[in-house]
């Protein structure tokens, strides 16, 4: 499955559900067959609506024994995922951070329940929320770095839907009013071009580009431009 096809599929997905089961497609084509998702970090606002906590395909024995030993409170892909701030392998955590003996269970308890590698993308809210793709294959084989800018780009795209869905009756396109220029700069970004190069097309400043972009990711609520691009084309607000 082809990332743009991957992107209208999962667009008018009705269910979190719908939308799991293409995104666990697409990733089995990049050697991850397992995936994990959920927030890991949270704004102290109640009132604030979340995501739901969990949506997974790991194997239930393992998930049973990882909550009944408290591991989520130490797992250390979710410790490493908020520290780093970038998709990683599960080798690079390894020779990167020093881990517990009952880290070292947990990671390794995994390998036991069939989960070879894997990698962790973080993906950060505008309020401070930190939520987690884990994606592992039970083959082994796969480099965790190949494919890593696809796969966090399809993990972006999974999270947005998510939260459209979970949040559906109370976002609605008619509440978010982006400009003309906003929604230019909002496009071009989508056909992957910088700031610098919007500017040129637009014929304003890198500055007023930035200016446009920060706007607009402040109506989406999305702290990055990838999720502000993706969300506003779910929203239909773009067209690119």
């Amino acid at each position: 499955m082809r990332v743009v096809e991957f992107i209208e599929k999962t667009n008018s997905a009705a269910t979190i559900d719908e939308a799991f089961s293409s995104f666990g497609d697409v990733c089995a084509a990049y050697g991850f067959d397992r995936i994990v998702y959920g927030r890991v970090a949270g704004h102290p606002d109640e009132g604030t609506a979340v995501p739901p906590n969990l949506v997974s395909n790991y194997p239930e024995d393992w998930m049973k024994y990882y909550f009944e030993h408290g591991f989520f409170d130490i797992d250390p892909v979710t410790h490493y995922a908020v520290v780093v701030g970038r998709p990683f392998s599960w080798q690079e955590l390894c020779k990167s951070m020093r881990l517990t003996d009952v880290q070292e269970k947990c990671l390794y308890g995994g390998e036991e329940a069939g989960l070879l590698e894997g990698t962790g993308i973080p993906i950060y809210g505008p309020y401070g929320e930190v939520t987690v793709v884990g994606l592992a294959s039970s083959a082994g084989g796969t480099e965790a770095r190949q494919g890593i800018g696809a796969l966090s780009l399809l993990s972006h795209q999974f999270h947005t839907v998510c939260e459209s869905l979970y949040n559906s009756d109370r976002v609605s396109p008619h509440d978010i009013r982006l400009t003309k220029r906003e929604q230019e700069v909002l496009t071009w970004c989508a056909k992957g071009k910088s700031s610098w190069a919007i500017g040129e097309i637009l014929s304003v400043s890198e500055h007023a580009v930035k200016f446009h972009m920060t706007n607009a990711m402040r109506k989406l609520n999305t702290s990055s431009r990838i999720t502000a691009v993706l969300k506003a084309i779910r929203l239909r607000l773009i067209f690119p």
